[in-house]
């Protein structure tokens, strides 16, 4: 939290020069608001993380049509993925699909994937959704560099931040894989990395058939 709170002071006591022209103070003051948006997501994060690993998280579970949601959470990426000149392609092997998920939880897991692979891609992106007898099957892929072998193990820890292979910086505040992987694990799910065939592969599992994880100790809610 301390990069947007030294970006907040710095920009602030700059807006303290009575010689700031207009044009200046306008940027300096978006920056701030930007930076406040910035630290009001990671605490978000670090509250929502933190409910997940008390146990005192609840998940909505409904009867949900798979399909449709895959189909909007992709759409609502087709713009990022535009203005970064990556090709993006949903591959849907079944026009619907109902199970008991938390819809908006499923959703953050896949827009926190599809935003990661963006950021890694060398030019597209792949978004998989089929489904086997037990299991709905997620898979986001992406032909970056991929992820160093030795740091696989450890992506899904929280704020452990994997490096872009062409910057070798760090990407992201190391919460939203962490995050991601106690939304599956609440759904009674898993979620895995690995590198096939040129492409970086995130694979989520989800159990078409509710079972006894809806009692995992009570941290569940459902309808």
């Amino acid at each position: 939290m301390k990069t947007p709170i030294t970006s907040i002071r710095a920009f602030s006591e700059i807006l303290l020069d009575e010689n700031l022209d207009e044009v200046n103070k306008r940027r300096f003051l978006q920056i701030i608001i930007d930076e406040t948006g910035r630290m009001s997501r990671l605490i978000d994060q670090v509250l929502d993380l933190e409910r997940f690993d008390s146990g005192k998280q609840k998940l909505n579970m409904t009867k949900t049509d798979l399909a449709a949601l895959v189909k909007e959470t992709a759409e609502s990426m087709e713009q990022v993925f535009g203005e970064k000149g990556l090709q993006f392609q949903l591959k849907l092997s079944f026009e619907r699909l109902e199970i008991m998920v938390d819809p908006d939880r499923i959703r953050q897991v896949l827009l926190n994937l599809l935003s990661n692979a963006s950021k890694f891609a060398a030019s597209k992106v792949i978004l998989t959704a089929m489904e086997n007898e037990g299991d709905l099957i997620l898979e986001v892929q992406d032909d970056g560099k991929g992820i160093p072998e030795k740091e696989i193990p450890h992506i899904f820890d929280k704020f452990y931040q994997a490096k872009n292979q062409t910057s070798l910086k760090p990407i992201g505040r190391g919460l939203g894989l962490a995050i991601s992987k106690k939304i599956v694990d609440y759904h009674g799910g898993t979620v895995n990395a690995s590198r096939e065939n040129g492409m970086t592969i995130f694979r989520v599992l989800l159990p078409k058939q509710l079972k006894a994880y809806l009692n995992l100790n009570s941290k569940i809610a459902h309808e």
